[in-house]
């Protein structure tokens, strides 16, 4: 267990991030006070990485080169962009907001990039939209398996661009050849540039809308998600007018199921000894029950419309009961002392609802003890 804050005092090992990865050993937990960091990789390792509070702004994280026994947790950081790069283990990103930015400005533009990377999970986040006229979309992702939940990824919108040209809006995400499921997400594609003219002259034209999604071989399958077109730009006669972007497009599938999502959220860190804050929302009327697991990902497995996060021989099943009339439940689970520094778990929801059983989001849930 190591805790970074921008101060070095009494309880605080480190002020950069890089500093406690670097000394962290496999399955180690990393505590983030509020604060403003620098970059820092997580490479061929298992590691909780957790803000303590507030939302933690770091500029760029990558995660990379993990083998399929090394589960990295990320919770409550911001900043820049997420990198997940040939990762055989499973990424967890929660609660997170990243920005991105142009193709000019950091290693990378996206608010998140995930690329030979076999089990991601993104829950809660918002992912852009990146600067106008960037051209950038919320999440790129190349021969991948997510799942994503709950997430907003919005492309850019039009402007103008670092060459001084007018740029269209760009999509919420671009998946290639890759698995993809998501639950309760909104895609959206950016809105076009309004054009430019006067006295009767053209300076320049409007342009497009972005995509809600863009999916060039592989499977998108969505459950309850809106997939959003962008808008084009204003007219601006005599100029010829753009056009308004596609909810989605490409070469690969993609199936849509509408329903009410089922979600999870927690609160995190949660120190032994304390309680744990769940919420659970979905269909009113469904019965709710809790799979808790260890949070390493063994499964994913589609089943039940969802996917499978943990493997059944790991997995603690605890009754919620049913939801009420306004969808939400709110639960109080006291934390027995482990007796450890840290252990992260992780939750996922699933339901018998009116249309059969559903398997919802997952949230992960960092265990502290009291002295952290």
């Amino acid at each position: 267990m190591w805790v970074v804050a921008p101060v070095l005092q009494v309880g605080v090992d480190f002020t950069r991030i890089q500093e406690a990865v670097d000394v962290a050993a496999d399955g180690d937990t990393v505590l983030v006070r509020d604060g403003s960091y620098d970059s820092c990789t997580v490479a061929a390792k298992a590691l909780t990485l957790v803000a303590d509070g507030a939302a933690v702004y770091n500029a760029w994280l990558s995660i990379e080169r993990t083998a399929s026994s090394q589960p990295v947790v990320v919770r409550g950081l911001g900043g820049a962009g997420v990198r997940i790069v040939d990762c055989r283990g499973s990424v967890v990103v929660e609660d997170c907001r990243f920005g991105g930015s142009t193709h000019f400005v950091g290693p990378w533009p996206y608010p998140a990039l995930v690329s030979q990377s076999d089990r991601v999970r993104l829950g809660r986040c918002v992912l852009g939209p990146p600067p106008a006229g960037s051209h950038v979309v919320g999440l790129s992702a190349d021969t991948s398996g997510l799942a994503i939940y709950d997430c907003v990824l919005a492309g850019a919108h039009g402007g103008i661009g670092y060459a001084g040209f007018p740029e269209d809006g760009a999509s919420g995400a671009a998946l290639v050849a890759s698995t993809t499921y998501a639950s309760g997400c909104a895609f959206r594609g950016g809105t076009g540039l309004q054009g430019s003219a006067a006295l009767g002259m053209c300076f320049f034209s409007p342009t497009s809308g972005g995509d809600g999604v863009q999916v060039s071989g592989g499977a998108l399958s969505t459950f309850d998600c809106r997939l959003e077109p962008g808008a084009r730009g204003a007219d601006a006669p005599p100029c010829p007018p753009a056009g308004d972007g596609r909810r989605w497009f490409g070469s690969g599938s993609v199936v849509e199921v509408a329903g009410i999502a089922l979600g999870v959220a927690s609160s995190a860190p949660t120190r032994m000894g304390a309680a744990l804050q769940l919420d659970v929302v979905g269909e009113p009327g469904a019965l709710a029950v809790l799979l808790f697991a260890p949070a390493d990902g063994p499964a994913f497995v589609p089943l039940c419309g969802g996917v499978v996060l943990s493997a059944p021989a790991q997995t603690a099943f605890v009754p919620v009961g049913v939801l009420p009339i306004t969808g939400g439940l709110a639960l109080t689970l006291p934390v027995p002392d482990l007796g450890l520094a840290a252990v992260t778990l992780q939750a996922q929801v699933a339901a018998a609802t009116s249309h059969g059983c559903q398997l919802g989001a997952a949230t992960t849930m960092p265990l502290l003890a009291p002295g952290f």
